[in-house]
C-alpha cells in the first residue's frame, strides 16, 4: 500500500539580503583593524628611520676631530693695533670739511657780487700729550711670548714703537676778494657772512672805488675765521 502525507505543505519563505545597515556594521570592525595595523607599520617605519638618521648624525659627530685650542694672542700686537686705530680716527676727526665751508659761503653770495679770488689755509699746531714713561729702547717696547705645544718650545720677541702723537689741524684765515657795484653791496656780504654758521670773526679788510671795463665798482677784501667744530 502506498503511503501519502496527509499534511498540509507550508509555503516557502523568499530569503531576505541584508541591509546596507548590517552590511556596514558587518564589515566597520574589519575596516578598523586594517587602519589600526597600518597606523601601527607606518609608524614603526618612521621610528625605523628617526634612529638610523639619528646614528648616522653620531657617527659623523664622533668622526669630527677636536679644535686645537689657539694661542693667546700677543699683548703687544693688541696694543699696537689700538694705538693705530686710535690716531686714525683722531686724524678723521680733525679734518677740515672746506666743502661744507665753501658751499654754505656760495649760498648767501648776493646776486651783484662776483668773487675774484679766495684763499684759505689749514695748519698745524703741536698737540699736548702728557710724557711718556721712560722704554729701555728709547721709545720702543719690547715683549717676549713663550708657546709651548707638545714637546717644543718656541719664544717669540716683539718689539712695537708708539706711534707719533696726531698733530691737530686748524684753519687759517679765509679771505674773499672780489667787485661789486657800490658800497652797499659791500655791506650786504658782510651781513650775511656773518651769518654762515661755519665762520666766525668777518672782517672787512679794504673797500675802494675803482672803474674796470668803464664801469665804477668797488673792490673789496674780506677775511673770516673758520670755526673750531667744522672737522670731521
Amino acid at each position: 500500500m502506498r503511503a501519502v502525507n496527509l499534511l498540509p505543505v507550508e509555503p516557502k519563505r523568499a530569503r531576505k539580503a541584508p541591509s546596507s545597515v548590517a552590511q556596514v556594521a558587518l564589515v566597520a570592525p574589519f575596516v578598523v583593524a586594517g587602519l589600526l595595523v597600518a597606523g601601527f607599520l607606518l609608524a614603526k617605519t618612521q621610528e625605523d628611520s628617526q634612529k638610523s638618521t639619528l646614528k648616522a648624525l653620531k657617527e659623523e659627530l664622533a668622526a669630527i676631530p677636536r679644535p686645537v685650542p689657539q694661542p693667546q694672542l700677543n699683548t703687544a700686537l693688541a696694543s699696537e693695533r689700538s694705538l693705530r686705530i686710535a690716531a686714525l680716527s683722531a686724524t678723521l676727526q680733525n679734518r677740515l670739511v672746506w666743502d661744507r665751508v665753501l658751499r654754505q659761503v656760495s649760498a648767501v653770495l648776493p646776486g651783484d657780487v662776483w668773487l675774484s679770488s679766495l684763499s684759505a689755509s689749514t695748519q698745524q699746531s703741536p698737540p699736548t700729550v702728557a710724557a711718556p714713561a721712560p722704554t729701555p729702547s728709547g721709545g720702543s717696547t719690547t715683549s717676549a711670548a713663550t708657546t709651548t705645544t707638545g714637546t717644543t718650545t718656541t719664544a717669540t720677541t716683539t718689539t712695537s714703537a708708539t706711534p707719533a702723537p696726531t698733530p691737530v689741524l686748524t684753519a687759517g684765515p679765509l679771505t674773499l676778494a672780489g667787485y661789486t657795484y657800490s658800497q652797499e653791496g659791500v655791506a650786504r656780504l658782510l651781513s650775511r657772512l656773518q651769518v654762515v654758521p661755519s665762520l666766525q670773526s668777518v672782517k672787512l679788510v679794504s673797500s675802494t672805488q675803482t672803474v674796470v671795463s668803464g664801469q665804477d665798482v668797488v673792490t673789496f677784501t674780506i677775511t673770516a675765521s673758520v670755526r673750531a667744530q667744522e672737522t670731521g
